[in-house]
């Protein structure tokens, strides 16, 4: 049990590095840069937040499942909810 929370302990601190430096490297390319790559500041953060730290959200949505036998898509649905429609809420009372 001890081995378990070290080794997650050393899995999170190396993915919080890895974010870190590629947080760094992105604030440090200037306008101009961005401009050349055709590329949004604010997405490029959002999407390296996403790889990095989205693999433990793929893992427990394949473990959930493999332990349902494939037997439903709802553990599949966005933000892990059921698969039915969503009732819109009115935009003024």
């Amino acid at each position: 049990m001890f081995d378990n929370l070290v080794s997650r302990a050393r899995v999170s601190i190396a993915k919080r590095r890895q974010y870190n430096r590629l947080v760094a490297e992105i604030e440090n390319l200037s306008g101009r840069d961005l401009a050349d790559l055709r590329a949004d500041r604010s997405e490029m953060l959002y999407q390296i937040r996403k790889q990095i730290y989205a693999e433990r959200q793929a893992l427990t949505r394949t473990a959930n499942r493999i332990a349902k036998g494939n037997s439903g898509q709802s553990d599949l649905s966005p933000r892990g909810r059921g698969t039915g429609k969503r009732r819109r809420q009115p935009l003024l009372p």
